[in-house]
């Protein structure tokens, strides 16, 4: 497989994600946070399964990556990653289904 696609959404997430820890951290811990997820998504792309069906009619996937979920569904050639919400937050509310 080896491939992932971010949706409109994940890109204003990882956009929103970023903002925040530079603000809050600082650039160092913007590096550390990006550089994790980046790794967390070319491991799914490898490894789809490696997620837990989170959300069983729509099947979507979700993995736990640094302080975030990542969110995602499995295709043919590739995963759709349609969110990455903080732990602290519900799914139900943010997640675009």
């Amino acid at each position: 497989m080896a491939k992932f696609i971010l949706t409109d959404e994940a890109v204003v997430h990882i956009n929103n994600i970023r903002d925040y820890t530079r603000n809050k951290w600082g650039k160092q811990q913007v590096k550390q946070c990006l550089d994790s997820l980046r790794s967390a998504l070319n491991k799914l792309a490898e490894n789809p399964l490696m997620g837990a069906l989170r959300f069983k009619e729509e099947g979507i996937y979700s993995f736990p990556s640094y302080s975030h979920t990542i969110y995602y569904l499995i295709q043919k050639e590739q995963i759709v990653i349609l969110a990455i919400l903080h732990q602290s937050m519900t799914p139900e509310l943010h997640l675009n289904r």
